[in-house]
C-alpha cells in the first residue's frame, strides 16, 4: 500500500552554478596544462633535436641505410664495441673472417686475442698492429671512440696482412726492378767483355767453357730440385727465395741431401711453414755483415715424418728468449711483429707435429719442424 510521496528537486540555477563551477576549474588545469607542457615540449623537442643533430626521421633513416652500404662496401674488416666490450657493429667482411661474431656478443667471446677491451680501458690508439685471426695474419688498427671527453667505445680495422703486402709489392716492384736490371746490366756488361775477349784472342772453347760454368750451377738446381723435394710447390717456392736472397746479396743453400720421396703432407702446409722460417731467416741475417749472409735449407724425411731445418748465420736467439719466441706478438724487432713464428707453430702443431729451435753452426737460429707425412689438413679462420 502507498502510504506516502517523497519528491527531491533541484533548481536549475544551482545546476548551472555548479557546472559554470567545474567548468572554470577544468579550463584552469587546462590552460595551466597547456602553459606547462608546451615550453616543456619544446625543450624536449630541442634536446632530442641536438642529440641527434638537427636530422629529421627520414634522414636518420637515409644515413643508417648509406652506412650499411658503405661498410658492406669496405674491403677492410670493421667491428665496433661499446663501453662493455659488447659488439655493436661488424661489417660483412668481419663476419667472414671471425665466425660467430655478430652485434650484441662480448667481443672477447669470438676473438679471445681481441685487444679491444684493452684501448678501451685504456684509450690509447693502437696503429698497423699485427694478429691471428685463426691462421690468417691481419693488420689492425684500433681507435678509442670519445664522446663528451669520455670514451665510450672502440672501432677496429683490419685487412689481410697478405693483401697489404702484394698491394706494397706492387708499388715497389718498378723501383726494385729497375735497381735489378741496372746490376744485371752491369755485371752481364763484364761478363760479355770477358768473352768477347777470349773469341778476339781465338780461345773459342775457353769461352764456351766460361758461358757453361755460368749458367751450369742454376740450370742444375731447377732440373735437380723437383726430384729431390718431390713437392713442385715447395720446389718452386724454394726456387723464389733464392731469387729473393740473392736480390738480398744473401748466400742462400739448399743442403744437397735434402730428399722428399715418400708420403707428404699437403702443399698448403709445407709452403706456408717452409715459406715464413725462411723470410724470417733472411730478414735475421739483414742484420750481419754482406760477407756473413748465409741461409740454410734442408728437408728429408724420416720414419713416416718430413724433418724441415732452416739455419742462418744472424744474431741468433739469446738462451732465456727460445721459450718466448713462438708466443704471438713476441718480437725482437720491432711493436707489432712476432707473428711469423706463432703462426708456423700453430699451423704445425694442428698437423700433429712439433717444432723447436736451437742455435745453428752457422751462428745463427736452426728452426727444426717435424710434421707427420699424412698430416691433418689446415683452415683458414676459425
Amino acid at each position: 500500500q502507498v502510504i506516502g510521496v517523497v519528491s527531491v528537486g533541484f533548481l536549475l540555477t544551482e545546476v548551472d552554478s555548479i557546472i559554470d563551477r567545474y567548468a572554470r576549474n577544468v579550463v584552469l588545469v587546462l590552460f595551466m596544462g597547456l602553459a606547462v607542457g608546451v615550453p616543456g615540449a619544446l625543450l624536449l623537442a630541442r634536446s632530442i633535436k641536438r642529440a641527434i643533430h638537427g636530422l629529421e626521421p627520414e634522414e636518420i633513416a637515409a644515413i643508417t641505410e648509406h652506412r650499411t652500404a658503405i661498410l658492406g662496401a669496405i674491403r677492410e674488416g670493421i667491428i665496433a664495441v661499446d663501453g662493455q666490450g659488447t659488439v655493436v657493429v661488424a661489417n660483412e667482411t668481419a663476419r667472414k673472417l671471425v665466425s660467430g661474431l655478430e652485434p650484441g656478443v662480448k667481443v672477447r667471446d669470438v676473438l679471445p686475442n681481441s685487444r679491444l677491451p684493452d684501448v678501451l680501458a685504456a684509450g690509447q690508439p693502437e696503429f698497423d698492429q699485427h694478429m691471428l685471426l685463426g691462421d690468417i695474419t691481419v693488420v689492425t688498427n684500433r681507435v678509442p671512440v670519445r664522446i663528451d671527453g669520455k670514451v665510450r667505445g672502440v672501432v677496429a680495422s683490419f685487412r689481410d696482412q697478405s693483401d697489404l703486402e702484394r698491394l706494397s709489392r706492387e708499388l715497389t716492384d718498378t723501383r726494385r726492378y729497375t735497381d735489378d736490371l741496372r746490376a744485371q746490366a752491369h755485371e752481364f756488361a763484364n761478363t760479355l767483355q770477358a768473352i768477347s775477349g777470349m773469341l778476339q784472342l781465338g780461345q773459342v772453347d775457353e769461352a764456351v767453357d766460361f758461358i757453361q760454368e755460368e749458367t751450369s750451377d742454376y740450370r742444375t738446381l731447377v732440373e735437380a730440385l723437383p726430384r729431390s723435394v718431390g713437392d713442385p710447390a715447395v720446389a718452386a717456392l724454394l726456387l723464389g727465395k733464392r731469387a729473393r736472397a740473392e736480390e738480398l746479396h744473401s748466400q742462400f743453400i739448399i743442403d744437397p741431401d735434402s730428399r722428399l720421396d715418400g708420403p707428404l703432407p699437403e702443399s698448403t702446409l709445407l709452403v706456408r711453414v717452409v715459406g715464413n722460417l725462411v723470410d724470417n731467416a733472411l730478414e735475421a741475417v739483414s742484420r750481419v755483415p754482406l760477407s756473413q749472409r748465409l741461409v740454410r735449407v734442408r728437408l728429408t724425411q724420416e720414419a713416416e715424418r718430413v724433418c724441415i731445418e732452416v739455419a742462418d748465420s744472424g744474431p741468433g736467439i739469446p738462451p732465456e728468449l727460445r721459450g718466448e719466441i713462438f708466443r704471438e706478438g713476441f718480437s725482437t724487432k720491432a711493436p707489432g711483429r712476432g707473428i711469423g713464428l706463432a703462426l708456423v707453430k700453430r699451423l704445425v702443431e694442428r698437423a700433429g707435429g712439433q717444432i723447436t729451435a736451437g742455435i745453428a753452426p752457422e751462428g745463427g737460429a736452426l728452426f727444426r719442424v717435424f710434421i707427420p707425412s699424412v698430416s691433418i689438413p689446415t683452415k683458414r679462420g676459425g
